[in-house]
């Protein structure tokens, strides 16, 4: 569709008229050019828009509120319990134990103690001084 549709929006075509009557400018046209564009953005297939939205947040800093759902955290935590059961079923209890010691060493090999002399090293500062 080209020009402005007085159907829709017979108020801004007289606005505009008005405008273009009273100082020139070419409001009208403006308007009829604007509404173009509006419709031929409006047969753009999905992906233009994809692309549009992916191009957008490269550059700038997107943050999505968002309501977390009790029936979703609900409904989540039942399907891991299930899961987690599930597993443990088809380990068994030698595989689980031997899972349990690689664990433990793991930890001790990613949590090494702080030796204390390197506490006594870095003396507190007095608040005196």
């Amino acid at each position: 569709s080209s020009g402005i549709n007085a159907e829709y929006g017979a108020t801004q075509v007289v606005n505009r008229a008005f405008l273009d009557h009273l100082y020139g400018g070419g409001h009208l046209e403006r308007a009829a050019k604007v509404e173009d564009i509006y419709y031929s953005l409006m047969e753009e297939e999905p992906q233009f828009w994809v692309g549009l939205l992916s191009e957008f947040a490269k550059s700038c800093l997107v943050c999505v509120l968002a309501e977390p759902s009790e029936a979703l955290l609900e409904r989540s935590e039942e399907e891991d319990e299930e899961r987690v059961e599930k597993r443990r079923e088809k380990l068994g209890e030698e595989k689980l134990e031997e899972f349990g010691e690689i664990l433990e060493k793991a930890e001790r090999f990613n949590k090494p103690q702080i030796p204390e002399s390197l506490f006594e090293e870095l003396a507190r500062p007095n608040k005196q001084e």
